[in-house]
């Protein structure tokens, strides 16, 4: 019992320090690409006639912006299809980047070492899954980390909402929202959503390839943007859609598949014969 927690627990430092640390670069864009949006904001705020003028945003009101998603749609228009959520799409697809590149091609390159001292696949497997909800979580602090340092920076308000920003800039009416709801939406059900999407990513990706499985997880996204439905879960983190799907049920369908992602891509994961590629690689 000792060993195997030893095992795990380096490995999983392992995966920390190669799947989060070495890729600083990618988590560094991205935190970029959060000021930017936040700029953007700022800007259509002042375009706004509706705003009185010399109003700033503050650290919720971002917050709103980048998980309001888009308004369940009943008849799909042609202005629809392009009326695309695009804060809420970058945020919840940019990770598949930082995800999808690193399992298949550590596995490819130390895999054997690793199988050769820890005698068990599932070790690496669970690691692996550990190390997505850890990365997740950095993921989602950094989010919530860059926006507030931002709002800070600019002197805007930390604790109070502004609902005519919300309403007239993001069309998010919070009279409709109460807080319990408000908060699941931006904090647990995106850890949840981000979870279950990279760990399907990680089956995906060893079922084909890393470009395939983003494309797939895009397209899903993708989907989920026009059409509101249970099993896409991805509508549980749009807070215009929030009156339309039961939070509750997803908490428990999202921590399901979870689970039984980890089960059925251990099940597959113990079919590959990682020796016998390093040998054909050798030879």
């Amino acid at each position: 019992m000792r060993n195997r927690s030893r095992i795990i627990k380096k490995q999983l430092k392992y995966d920390v320090k190669n799947g989060i640390i070495n890729q600083y670069k990618k988590f560094i864009i991205f935190t970029g690409i959060i000021v930017l949006f936040c700029l953007m904001y700022d800007q259509t705020v002042v375009n706004s006639s509706f705003i009185q003028s010399g109003t700033v945003p503050g650290f919720l009101d971002y917050i709103t912006l980048f998980f309001r998603g888009k308004e369940e749609l009943y008849h799909l228009s042609q202005i629809d299809i392009f009326n695309i959520p695009i804060e809420w799409l970058v945020i919840h697809s940019y990770l598949l980047f930082v995800i999808g590149t690193y399992p298949k091609r550590d596995y490819e390159e130390h895999g054997y070492q690793f199988l050769l001292r820890a005698e068990k696949k599932s070790y690496w497997w669970l690691s692996k899954c550990i190390w997505i909800v850890v990365t997740v979580i950095f993921y989602w602090f950094l989010i919530i980390g860059t926006t507030f340092l931002f709002v800070v920076l600019k002197g805007g308000n930390i604790f109070e909402i502004n609902k005519e920003i919300c309403f007239y800039v993001a069309n998010v009416d919070l009279g409709t929202i109460n807080p319990t709801q408000f908060i699941l939406v931006v904090t647990l059900m995106p850890i949840l959503v981000f979870i279950f999407l990279c760990t399907l990513e990680l089956i995906l990706t060893f079922l084909f390839n890393n470009i395939v499985a983003i494309i797939i997880l895009i397209g899903y996204l993708s989907v989920s943007v026009y059409w509101c439905k249970t099993w896409l879960f991805a509508n549980y983190t749009m807070l215009l859609r929030i009156n339309r799907v039961p939070l509750k049920l997803g908490i428990v369908l999202l921590s399901v598949s979870y689970f039984g992602f980890m089960i059925v891509g251990y099940l597959f994961f113990q079919q590959m014969d990682v020796l016998g590629r390093q040998k054909e690689k050798i030879s």
